[in-house]
């Protein structure tokens, strides 16, 4: 006699949270699939690193230029780019963590560095939460797949397939959410800020040298 399937429902959903239940998080990781330790410390596997550099130089527009250069030499790529006439310019863009420094360093051979920030966040255990919960729900999904192959009646066979499509778009969910952080990951978010050094006429030089001496009568050292 076929078992009616709101039953068969109660019973399967018990063992499905049984088993989905047994599956907990690894320390040592092997179920995620990380992408490869760049080559080069400090910069580690696990990290997402942003870096800000503002540099000073004589013309923007030239400057912005060897900028874009400097990124494409090191295979990133400009996301955004800001012109405020020829007087300001702010590049965000995306390059290789192991080439960071050098590609801070090179930025800032264009002209007068002003100030230079490097930080890091660490997704390790973020990796490790998503990577659980995507083996938990890949592991509901192959057994909803199995029920739905053993169905007879249409009733059971719509139940089973709107849980299906259901889990299924949690997989497709957390899969994408892991590929963003691994692309996060394996580029440095890098920001720069290009300005105008500005020129100084002879009367510019002069109030200058008045400021400094004025400072020098109250603050020696």
């Amino acid at each position: 006699m076929q078992m009616p399937f709101g039953s068969l429902a109660g019973v399967l959903l018990l063992t499905l949270l049984a088993g989905c239940a047994s599956v907990h998080p690894s320390s040592d990781l092997s179920a995620v699939p990380f992408p490869e330790a760049p080559t080069r410390a400090p910069y580690a596997q696990r990290f997402v690193w942003n870096a800000t550099i503002e540099v000073e130089v004589e013309d923007v527009a030239l400057g912005v230029e060897g900028i874009v250069g400097v990124i494409s030499s090191r295979e990133g790529r400009v996301e955004e780019r800001r012109l405020r006439g020829d007087k300001h310019a702010v590049l965000v863009a995306r390059v290789p963590v192991a080439d960071l420094d050098a590609s801070l360093d090179e930025i800032a051979a264009f002209g007068r560095e002003k100030s230079r920030t490097v930080s890091a966040r660490d997704v390790r255990e973020q990796m490790i939460d998503a990577g659980a919960t995507l083996q938990n729900a890949r592991a509901l999904r192959d057994r909803l797949r199995e029920l739905l192959a053993k169905a007879t009646q249409v009733q059971d066979v719509l139940a089973i397939e709107t849980e299906l499509a259901r889990v299924q778009g949690e997989v497709d969910a957390i899969s994408g959410r892991l590929s963003w952080i691994r692309s996060q990951v394996d580029d440095a978010t890098l920001r720069v800020v290009v300005q105008r050094a500005v020129v100084l006429g002879p009367l510019g030089h002069v109030a200058k040298g008045l400021g400094w001496f004025v400072e020098k009568l109250f603050i020696w050292n």
